[in-house]
């Protein structure tokens, strides 16, 4: 059985005038991206080693979430972000206790 691609797929993807749309697709998708990064690189808190900012990051996640739903807790995404605040906050104990 040979499925057949929609007449939108070979257009987008195959077609080299396609590659102006694809173009500009990535310049915004890399200006989106450096915007979001640039606030991290001027505040001391992402760079100084410490990890405040990732803290207060996982936080304000972990906060977010316990008021969304009270069956969100038990979904992947909350457990995930749990484990991953753990995880910080261990490394960040370890590199104070190095200190």
């Amino acid at each position: 059985m040979l499925l057949q691609d929609p007449p939108l797929v070979p257009l987008l993807f195959s077609h080299s005038a396609a590659a102006w749309l694809w173009l500009g697709v990535r310049l915004w998708l890399g200006y989106q991206w450096l915007a979001a990064a640039s606030h991290k690189l001027a505040d001391a808190g992402w760079t100084d080693g410490s990890g405040s900012a990732l803290r207060r990051y996982w936080t304000t996640a972990l906060e977010t979430t316990r008021k969304a739903s009270p069956s969100l807790p038990t979904t992947g995404t909350a457990y995930f972000c749990r484990c991953s605040s753990t995880a910080t906050r261990n490394m960040v104990l370890d590199a104070d206790r190095r200190r």
